[in-house]
């Protein structure tokens, strides 16, 4: 590595790294999928997810009459990695997406200098239709984040087969009962409690789970029946004796 390479790595943080190292120029290797996870997380920052984005603007501009082919290499892994992270990362990000559009609307046009590199330019020209017809598309982008969660729960359950989705119709199921009858209240009793936030109880999980809740979604929604908490009564000690026979001292 050479001194100047060496200087601007010296100056950038860790997550703009990973993010470079996800969309440089090596058609040899791709961005691994613990690489994107690990950057799918960082946006969840306020803080990183402005490193990442800044990075990801700079791979994206600059390309107004056509591009070579290491700037094709760098635009298509760039792309994968949006539509990674509109899959799978916060809504800021996608809020940074939404306001950039026209970044990916002048590569739905892209075209490239040698002849070799026009089936990196019909990629790029097709993942650019994919980002912003899913940005555009609120039900489309929401479906899509789903089916993620889904896919993740299947797999990582353990001592099911690969090819059962006998739990995904279950939570099929689960989403429209819970669209079409309101959240039932939560009685009084003690039994069974778990968690559902740090202050709310409920008897049954599936009360709370079934309502579309995913691990991505990191806002706080709003629950009815907040005026109805279940109170754990304990039941009285049994009192000592005040009066205890003593021994005397020999």
């Amino acid at each position: 590595m050479s001194l100047f390479n060496s200087m601007r790595v010296f100056g950038q943080s860790s997550t703009e790294l990973k993010v470079r190292k996800a969309t440089d120029e090596d058609e040899k290797t791709g961005a691994t999928g613990t690489l994107m996870n690990e950057i799918s997380v960082l946006t969840y920052s306020p803080k990183t997810v402005r490193e990442i984005t800044q990075v990801l603007r700079k791979r994206l501009t600059g390309y107004v009459r056509g591009v070579s082919h290491k700037k094709s290499i760098r635009i298509l892994k760039t792309l994968t990695l949006v539509l990674y992270l509109i899959n799978n990362g916060s809504e800021e990000f996608i809020a940074w997406v939404r306001g950039n559009l026209f970044y990916f609307e002048c590569l739905k046009n892209c075209e490239s200098l040698e002849k070799r590199d026009e089936p990196l330019t019909k990629q790029i020209r097709s993942m650019s239709n994919q980002i912003c017809d899913c940005i555009i598309d609120d039900e489309l982008l929401e479906n899509k984040r789903r089916d993620i969660i889904e896919f993740r729960s299947s797999i990582s359950s353990p001592g099911r087969k690969s090819t059962d989705n006998s739990h995904l119709r279950r939570i099929g199921l689960a989403r429209v009962s819970s669209e079409r009858t309101p959240l039932p209240s939560i009685n009084q009793t003690g039994k069974n409690m778990t968690f559902l936030n740090e202050y709310q109880y409920a008897p049954n999980p599936n009360i709370y789970y079934g309502r579309d809740t995913t691990s991505l979604d990191l806002k706080r929604r709003n629950m009815s029946g907040t005026n109805e908490i279940s109170v754990i009564r304990l039941d009285p000690l049994d009192e000592e004796s005040e009066t205890k026979s003593i021994k005397p001292e020999n």
